[in-house]
């Protein structure tokens, strides 16, 4: 039932199927009407209700048949097509001579089309360059090294303590010194409470520092899950050096005000990304250049130091042991030994207009 009532339902589809006989009279004999055709006025056509309907017709060929055309054909070389072979039988079709008569012309078949084939021709291979190897080697330009590996300036003994000086001179302990001193006065004048831990700040001194700087440096050889279990008197925990070179207060407050620059003013512009330990990597890279020469093979790569928290240029490299961290560019010798360190601190930052990290 049509739910739309606007619309109207078309009458049946009267069809007629012709037997065998039928179509080969109507080939031997065209009709001229409807009527020889037995076609009622209300028979469906498919466009009209009579075949003098205005139908585009394509004129028949000349030929009934079309010629087949054979080729001499070499087996190895051919690519059939998938052209077809026979095209479909053409509807009844309006004679365009008796047009005027509304004469119907016969079913034409096409003729058959030839099937193509494709002879391939034979590929013509390039032959090779011909190289003149030599026997001996070329004549290149060797750049000669001349140069003294190893230490340019000798320390003061041979134990680690030494070598420690070396490279932190008592100039870097001072600066660090005096960074840290004027940042704890910033947090003393600007604390939220009288009972803040800041309030027993007593400016440090370059003896104290280094200690401190030992024991910072002795946690990541004892590791444990708390800073406060450094000192710790249950004896799973016992560590006596701690509690006897420097009390878990003074050194949680150093800690805390550490620093190694002055924070910009308010009104300011931050100079860097990094500005708060560039002066340290200066340093350290000046002084490896004053203090070590190093060999003739050296290696520029990537590092990761594992690095978790919130940090704008923070990085993840799924190939690094430590995914997350900070992104190092290092000039290494090949033993290892560090000789310039650069940070990464983000596409466009610390380098030249134009040139990139990498370069």
């Amino acid at each position: 039932m049509d739910n739309n009532p606007g619309t109207s339902k078309s009458p049946p589809i009267k069809k007629k199927r012709l037997t065998d006989q039928e179509i080969f009279n109507l080939i031997e004999n065209p009709l001229s009407s409807d009527e020889d055709f037995d076609l009622s006025s209300d028979t469906d056509l498919g466009e009209g209700d009579s075949a003098d309907d205005d139908v585009d017709f394509e004129e028949p060929a000349d030929n009934a048949v079309g010629e087949m055309i054979f080729g001499e054909i070499d087996d190895n070389n051919v690519t059939d097509t998938d052209d077809p072979i026979i095209d479909e039988v053409s509807p009844l079709r309006l004679d365009e001579e008796n047009s005027e008569t509304g004469t119907l012309s016969p079913p034409l078949i096409s003729p058959p089309t030839t099937r193509h084939r494709i002879i391939k021709q034979p590929t013509t291979r390039v032959s090779a360059p011909n190289y003149n190897w030599l026997d001996h080697s070329p004549n290149l330009d060797t750049i000669d090294f001349h140069e003294n590996v190893g230490l340019k300036i000798r320390p003061d003994g041979d134990q680690p303590i030494d070598f420690f000086n070396l490279l932190l001179t008592n100039d870097f302990f001072e600066f660090v010194v005096r960074e840290t001193n004027n940042y704890a006065t910033d947090l003393y004048m600007n604390r939220s409470s009288d009972k803040s831990r800041i309030t027993k700040w007593v400016d440090t001194n370059v003896n104290e520092l280094k200690v401190f700087f030992g024991l910072l440096l002795h946690t990541g050889t004892i590791k444990l899950p708390k800073m406060s279990d450094y000192w710790k008197t249950d004896e799973l925990f016992n560590l006596n050096c701690f509690r006897e070179k420097m009390s878990r207060n003074r050194y949680m407050l150093i800690m805390r005000a550490l620093h190694f620059c002055k924070n910009p003013e308010t009104d300011e512009e931050v100079p860097s990304r990094i500005y708060k330990v560039e002066k340290v990597l200066d340093f350290f890279n000046k002084r490896m250049q004053e203090i070590y020469h190093p060999s003739e093979n050296l290696s520029l790569d990537e590092s990761m130091v594992l690095w978790r928290g919130r940090l704008v240029f923070r990085q993840y490299i799924k190939n690094k042991r430590h995914k997350y961290g900070v992104k190092l560019y290092m000039l290494t010798e090949h033993q290892g030994l560090v000789q310039q360190i650069m940070i990464y601190s983000g596409q466009g930052t610390g380098v030249l207009p134009g040139v990139s990290h990498t370069e």
